[in-house]
């Protein structure tokens, strides 16, 4: 009875899920029908069913990815890295690196998704051939930021027995020190 009882509640679950997904994807359902109005900006044209799918898929743009050889996907790194390095101070780059370690030790599930969220933007965004690609490497700083609040939460781990002033003290120290103008 058991195996029943959690087969049922898997289903619902595995339903429940399935009906929020769906629900999800509903603001797609506007784009065919405010194109279909006529409106004076109609990217894509997405008021029939062929061109609707070209829309969301972005198949128009094909043609703009793996636009680079491997000869090239050097310097699309080094324009990552330099943008990088503008965003996070090399010190917190240690410590991202600190958390992503830490991270991977207390929870491996969450930390390949987060790796593996990480390495699949990189990608995208190295291979992307944009005039704005810098956005596209958005997601990857925001996972730096995720590893770098693990790496500061392991760093202050030791600190955690002392009382609270002592605490925000160390926590001004430590951010002191990573600050570079």
């Amino acid at each position: 009875m058991a195996d029943g009882s959690a087969y049922c509640a898997r289903l619902a679950l595995a339903l429940k899920a399935s009906g929020l997904f769906v629900l999800g994807l509903a603001p797609y359902l506007y784009l065919p029908i405010r194109a279909s109005m006529d409106p004076p900006l109609n990217t894509g044209d997405p008021s029939t069913l062929p061109r609707f799918l070209v829309h969301v898929t972005g198949r128009q743009f094909s043609d703009k990815m793996w636009a680079f050889g491997p000869g090239e996907i050097v310097g699309r790194f080094a324009i990552w890295n330099s943008l990088l390095l503008k965003q996070y101070h090399p010190a917190l780059l240690v410590l991202a690196l600190l958390g992503a370690v830490a991270g991977w030790w207390r929870d491996r599930a969450a930390s390949g998704m987060l790796l593996l969220l990480f390495v699949l933007t990189l990608i995208y965004g190295l291979e992307y051939d944009v005039n704005d690609a810098f956005v596209y490497f958005i997601p990857t700083y925001l996972v730096m930021a995720v590893w770098l609040a693990f790496g500061i939460h392991t760093l202050l781990g030791p600190f955690r027995r002392l009382s609270r002033s002592d605490l925000r003290l160390a926590v001004v120290v430590v951010t002191v020190a990573c600050y570079s103008p």
